[in-house]
């Protein structure tokens, strides 16, 4: 038979456990995520910086908005078909090698930086076409798929530190206010002249790709004059005064 400090225990466990939303153990040693079963109301979840090879037991937080397993060692993107609420997803810092989401209808922000990506499955883009804010930076992606013209809501698209050469794509993304394509392969003056027809375009990060080495000094100037909608060019605002863009 239970005493009084056993059924106290049991109480306070199911009350954290129905009103916990919040829940960080980032930080620590975890290699497994387990012991959520009872956590059926979370929306915010973050195991960032631990030792997590795989993605699991996340079956009962169907009411996650937000998970956050960056700086881990995950190698796939697995189990999470039934966290149809989820709103941002933050996966930097792992060992993934393909992209391979399920419908993720909710899903806002997407961070699969610092990994090991090669390229990017075409259903996996179709299973997010609500993302505003896509991070793919730091990996080895040589190009951008036709797919990525159906992401009509994005708003914020990080591809720096690639092996990108073609960016005619980004040319049907007419929600863009922030493309990075830093320190890529790009050459060709066309294709950026094409990211003209982007009217929300604000800021462009450039630098470190052929086209500057190109242009040498008229770098700048050569932008700022094909993208006159820019209010921002790499590290540096763009003047509003005309004069002062020389």
């Amino acid at each position: 038979m239970y005493n009084i400090y056993t059924y106290i225990y049991i109480y306070i466990y199911t009350c954290i456990s129905f009103f916990c939303r919040v829940l960080d153990l980032s930080f620590n040693k975890i290699k497994i995520i387990e012991n959520l079963e009872t956590l059926v109301n979370l929306e915010e979840l973050y195991l960032s910086s631990n030792k997590i090879s795989k993605i699991e037991n996340l079956q009962n937080c169907k009411k996650l908005r937000l998970l956050e397993l960056g700086y881990n060692k995950i190698r796939m993107i697995e189990n999470i078909e039934h966290l149809t609420n989820l709103e941002e997803l933050w996966l930097g810092k792992n060992k993934i090698e393909q992209i391979n989401l399920p419908y993720l209808p909710k899903l806002k922000k997407l961070s699969v930086q610092h990994n090991r990506l090669t390229d990017i499955c075409e259903k996996s883009i179709k299973n997010i076409l609500c993302v505003e804010e896509l991070y793919i930076s730091y990996n080895k992606i040589n190009h951008i798929i036709d797919t990525f013209k159906d992401l009509k809501h994005l708003k914020v698209f990080d591809l720096s530190y690639n092996e990108i050469n073609n960016i005619s794509i980004c040319s049907y993304l007419k929600s863009l206010e922030e493309l990075w394509l830093n320190n890529n392969n790009i050459d060709n003056l066309e294709m950026i002249k094409k990211l003209s027809t982007i009217e929300n375009l604000k800021t462009l990060y450039l630098e470190k790709n052929k086209i500057q080495d190109n242009l040498k000094e008229n770098y700048r100037k050569t932008i700022i004059h094909i993208l006159p909608q820019l209010k921002q060019l790499d590290a540096l605002p763009i003047p509003s005064s005309p004069t002062l863009q020389k």
